[in-house]
């Protein structure tokens, strides 16, 4: 991950990735859920909310989560927020 994370959505990122890595998808869905209750526009949680969706098996969920992630990245770059990988 990108050093440039926000600090106010920082928490929420390492939480979820925790979660999703330990195999804990439905709590890191969860983490990630309330994280864009506050922060919407940021590409990362949408991101990695997708993934946690993909592992789960959600596929249709999680390619939403993806194409959002798609949308925000420009606008996040350009405001030196992290964005996701590839």
């Amino acid at each position: 991950m990108s050093s440039n994370v926000p600090d106010y959505v920082k928490d929420y990122v390492d939480r979820g990735k925790k979660l999703d890595d330990a195999g804990r998808y439905d709590e890191a869905i969860e983490v990630y859920g309330q994280a864009l209750v506050n922060y919407p526009n940021i590409a990362v949680l949408h991101n990695n909310l997708g993934c946690s969706l993909a592992n789960k098996g959600m596929y249709e969920e999680a390619a939403r989560a993806f194409m959002q992630a798609v949308t925000l990245t420009p606008l996040n770059r350009q405001a030196n927020i992290a964005v996701p990988q590839g």
